[in-house]
């Protein structure tokens, strides 16, 4: 996997291709006549553009998981599409939302994290799966290439529950994957996708992970390089060098259920959606910018009686978000969101 690049790189670039082509009109927004609802504050206020992406004749969204989007503007979204027929579970659209193709009915039920790399001049994808469960890396096309299951006993453990949730790529050519929902470890794979080693346990204290949900390699201007681990049950950010060493928690109680993130590298600005029904941007030194579609009196309501209000879509809001598990740059600036809701929810952030 020589000459990778990240995938905030990527998305960088397919911003700058986009932005030739001038400002993207989206195809599918909320139209209910009234002044348009914004977020955010000071320098990072969006105007909330809601019901993205031109679905197929008979296609319904499932719980709506991953995003991201490659070097020439195409986004990449994953979802569940369980309660009905198999479906696709990877599906690509045109800047403006527009249906391109889709593929990975195999993973019906289980699609959850999508991340994008370089290498070699061709992009890859990278899916993992609960259902199997795996990882699967695809060309944009949906052709499989490889993929990844549970390490064999000798390096993972008898009787260790495998369900991978998310992928980071690594300077080296190599990846980290985290298994969120399984036992809380850190698998690293080398540049050729052989296993390097497992990493961290289940638990609270420093250096212990509690659903390692999402990573993202952390070499903003500024910082020491490291993998960013969206530990979600400790309510934090922990950081690991390239060995699997454990050096510091950041944004503790910041982002109280992180899900995953994407950073802008010129500004340092750093995205993470987060299940408590918001979307947080942190500085380069990870202090907190803003929150967007969130106040206490509605994440209290969203978090009541089991989320319960991922199952009543006729009172969300727009301006405000349910359950985000999925977030990126697209398009320049603006912010793509995917909510782990059972009918699906993908909103459009149009930087104002």
């Amino acid at each position: 996997m020589s000459g990778s690049v990240s995938r905030r790189t990527a998305l960088q670039t397919g911003a700058a291709a986009v932005a030739l082509t001038g400002a993207p009109f989206l195809r599918a927004f909320d139209k209910t006549g009234s002044k348009p609802v914004t977020v955010g504050s000071g320098e990072h206020v969006y105007q909330w553009q809601g019901n993205w992406g031109e679905l197929p004749t008979g296609f319904a969204w499932g719980n709506t998981h991953g995003v991201c989007q490659s070097a020439d503007g195409t986004i990449f979204l994953c979802h569940q599409a369980e309660g009905g027929p198999k479906r696709a579970v990877v599906l690509a659209f045109d800047p403006d939302g527009k249906f391109l193709r889709s593929w990975g009915e195999e993973f019906h039920g289980g699609g959850h994290g999508l991340d994008l790399r370089e290498e070699g001049g061709e992009e890859f994808l990278y899916l993992t799966d609960l259902s199997q469960p795996c990882t699967v890396k695809f060309t944009l096309a949906g052709e499989e290439v490889r993929r990844w299951g549970q390490p064999d006993a000798k390096q993972y453990g008898d009787g260790q529950r495998y369900m991978a949730t998310n992928v980071a790529f690594t300077p080296d050519g190599g990846f980290f994957v985290g298994d969120g929902y399984g036992s809380s470890h850190l698998i690293k794979y080398d540049a050729k996708g052989d296993l390097v080693g497992v990493f961290a346990e289940k638990g609270g204290e420093p250096g212990q992970l509690n659903c390692p949900h999402g990573l993202l390699w952390d070499d903003r201007p500024g910082r020491e390089p490291a993998l960013a681990v969206a530990d979600r049950g400790n309510h934090r950010i922990s950081y690991f060098d390239l060995n699997g060493k454990f050096l510091r928690v950041e944004a503790a109680n910041t982002v109280p259920s992180p899900c995953d993130f994407a950073d802008v590298h010129e500004s340092g600005v750093r995205l993470v959606p987060d299940l408590r029904a918001r979307v947080t941007l942190l500085d380069a030194e990870n202090n907190l910018l803003t929150h967007l579609g969130d106040d206490a009196d509605w994440i209290e309501s969203t978090q009541a009686d089991g989320r319960a209000m991922r199952n009543k879509p006729k009172q969300w809001k727009p301006g405000r978000f349910v359950a985000p598990h999925d977030a990126a740059f697209v398009n320049g600036g603006d912010i793509l969101v995917a909510e782990w809701v059972p009918t699906g929810r993908l909103t459009y952030l149009k930087r104002v």
